[in-house]
């Protein structure tokens, strides 16, 4: 979090990663990493949110049914609460 008030609020940048593995062998593997940015106006009482979600995974019967192996979302948000 950036202490200081810009424009209307305070921004946040943040990121994340996680792994993820299975213990059988049909399981799924998975990584995931996101960036973005938190925009709070109000805490989190007025809050507008921005990023991108990108995760892939492996799968034995997900490659070999030649579907995707990964996936990007990007997303903005915008929060409020009464």
């Amino acid at each position: 979090l950036y202490d200081q008030v810009v424009g209307l609020g305070k921004p946040a940048v943040y990121f994340r990663y996680e792994s993820l593995t299975g213990e059988a062998q049909k399981d799924i593997s998975m990584n995931r990493v996101a960036l973005g940015l938190n925009y709070y106006i109000k805490g989190n009482a007025a809050r507008l949110s921005t990023g991108i979600d990108y995760v892939s995974y492996d799968n034995i019967d997900i490659i070999a049914s030649g579907l995707e192996d990964s996936l990007t979302d990007f997303f903005l948000q915008a929060q409020a609460m009464f």
